[in-house]
């Protein structure tokens, strides 16, 4: 580089030396230094592979002037905090839907706009992910044609392993390969944390992470932002500790793949439910966020396969959920239930289970009415009608009755109105 310049250098000069001298060269003039992929110089406990490289950063943010160095690295480089007004570090996000949609586009990609731009999502606009899978695309071995509903029609193991193209010298590059080559440079203890605390849907704090791992700390949560896989989050206002100050969150895709890496997640999603019952607070509630926990609590019980459970976590919230008008949340938790019978996941074994299931039922229905989706309302109260009509289910009969005639009133259709509230 100093070359460049045609600057004469000693080349037995040692390396702090030669940094020196680099950083005074590049200071002559305004100027600009894009390094990229700075991980490929980091050993896999984030050391530099040769100091040079950590002396020539240093005397950078000592002495260097006219000079901005944009780096991009799947790792965090360590720099010296007393200069931390000269630098600063951003997570990179993916592109937006248009743009991932425009990039596809560029290289030949065809497809739906809709097609085009659900599969920009579901690789959070990675501009890497978006390039592979169009050059997987555009192979005439791999597919009849470069239409993006090849891609879709994959599941994630698929994207993630199979899906593979050239990058940075490695013509069987794929997302899979890449991301585990970062997962790989953990510790077996950091690795397993990692995983487990992919069962959580929000930002999450210490106390959660604690909750999969007793020994989890602060700095194990850092050095999993530092090497990108995950992403933390200070919290803004004031706030008495440090562990309540950080908050962390995967990216949607790093989230999958890590759930791809555990072949069995119920002990982390048992895991979790405890750590939310714990920081449940008693009705009566204001806000959304005062019955988060059992939400939560709600989504890890279904992905047990525990209904009933899941159910009786969210019942003393419908109240609270109908009354402050919530009824696309309550519409999504019942659906799920519902379904999930549907599909003869959820076997109707005892009282308690036919109890849940029919009040799910029920709420569903209301949660339509209210809604103002009359057609759908009046389905699920039909539907319920007929699994109520050879039993003395007195209560159901008459609500879901009473409901159909509310929601044909509300239709207009007031002679069917009549005949079902009369009823």
């Amino acid at each position: 580089m100093l070359g460049k310049f045609e600057q004469t250098v000693d080349e037995k000069l040692p390396d702090n030396e030669l940094a020196l001298v680099l950083v005074e060269a590049l200071s002559q003039q305004r100027g600009l230094l894009v390094m990229d992929n700075l991980e490929s110089l980091l050993q896999a406990d984030g050391q530099w592979q040769e100091p040079i490289y950590g002396n020539f950063f240093r005397r950078w943010l000592s002495h260097g002037q006219n000079l901005t160095i944009i780096l991009t690295s799947r790792e965090r480089v360590d720099l010296p905090y007393q200069w931390q007004e000269r630098f600063c570090w951003s997570n990179l996000g993916g592109l937006s839907a248009e743009a991932g949609v425009a990039l596809l586009q560029t290289k030949g990609i065809r497809g739906a706009e809709t097609d085009l731009k659900q599969f920009v999502a579901i690789v959070d606009g990675q501009p890497l992910a978006l390039a592979l899978t169009a050059g997987w695309l555009l192979n005439p071995r791999q597919n009849v044609s470069p239409n993006v509903t090849y891609a879709l029609d994959k599941d994630d193991f698929y994207r993630f392993e199979r899906i593979v193209g050239n990058h940075r010298s490695d013509p069987e590059a794929s997302i899979g390969r890449i991301l585990g080559a970062s997962v790989e440079r953990l510790s077996t203890g950091l690795k397993t944390l990692w995983q487990n605390l992919s069962v959580y849907r929000p930002s999450f704090d210490l106390a959660a992470a604690k909750a999969m791992a007793a020994t989890a700390t602060l700095d194990n949560l850092w050095e999993l932002a530092r090497r990108s896989l995950l992403q933390e989050q200070p919290v803004e206002e004031d706030v008495a500790t440090m562990e309540e100050k950080w908050r962390f969150r995967f990216s949607p895709l790093v989230q999958r793949f890590a759930q791809q890496q555990i072949e069995d997640l119920a002990t982390a999603h048992t895991q979790a439910v405890a750590y939310y019952r714990s920081t449940t607070t008693p009705a009566p509630w204001n806000a959304l966020t005062d019955i988060s926990p059992h939400l939560e609590a709600f989504h890890h019980l279904y992905e047990l396969g525990c209904y009933r459970q899941a159910y009786e976590e969210i019942a003393p919230c419908e109240n609270f959920l109908d009354f402050q008008g919530h009824n696309q949340i309550r519409l999504e938790l019942y659906q799920q239930l519902v379904f999930a019978w549907q599909q003869q996941v959820w076997l109707i074994e005892q009282t308690e289970d036919a109890d849940a299931l029919l009040s799910s039922i029920l709420r569903l229905g209301n949660s339509y009415q209210s809604l103002s989706q009359y057609p759908a309302a009046i389905h699920f109260n039909r539907l319920l009608l007929e699994l109520t009509s050879s039993d003395s289910s007195s209560f159901y009969q008459g609500a879901a009755l009473g409901n159909i005639g509310l929601a044909y009133l509300s239709q207009g259709s007031y002679g069917e109105a009549i005949d079902y509230s009369q009823q």
